[in-house]
């Protein structure tokens, strides 16, 4: 974890200046070389974002993933099933632990939590379509 912190904190030191657009899109692996003899990614997926896209780009992930386990969220409570349940625990902890690794590089993580938070909706969409007289309160 010592060799984490020194990434961050040395990255943000260095590359953090440019914070509206950032340095640009995968720029952090190369960038990391000129701090450390080798390059390595972020173990951080927020400050690898910060430092390639800015807050512009920080700003536009955290509201896109907030929007889906909001609208998760909400019809959960809405609807009482355990799908929505799951679909919540599990999108949320993945994002967790984009604090501490490289969720969003990891294409098998990314494919199951998509896959995942769209089959969620879209059945939400079709038990509205066949059972609407006995969701009515399930919108």
């Amino acid at each position: 974890m010592a060799t984490r912190k020194f990434i961050w904190v040395s990255m943000l030191q260095n590359y953090g200046q440019n914070y509206l657009f950032g340095q640009g899109l995968g720029k952090f692996y190369f960038l990391s070389q000129q701090i450390l003899p080798w390059a390595i990614d972020a173990h951080n997926d927020f400050l690898k974002l910060y430092i390639e896209l800015g807050l512009l780009g920080i700003v536009f992930f955290v509201l896109l993933i907030s929007y889906f386990l909001t609208r998760i969220l909400k019809n959960y409570i809405n609807c009482k099933e355990n799908i929505y349940l799951i679909t919540f625990i599990l999108s949320f902890s993945s994002y967790i632990l984009a604090l501490a690794d490289n969720v969003i590089n990891m294409l098998v993580i990314q494919w199951f939590v998509w896959s995942l938070i769209g089959i969620t909706i879209e059945n939400k969409n079709y038990s509205n379509i066949k059972t609407f007289e006995k969701r009515a309160g399930c919108l």
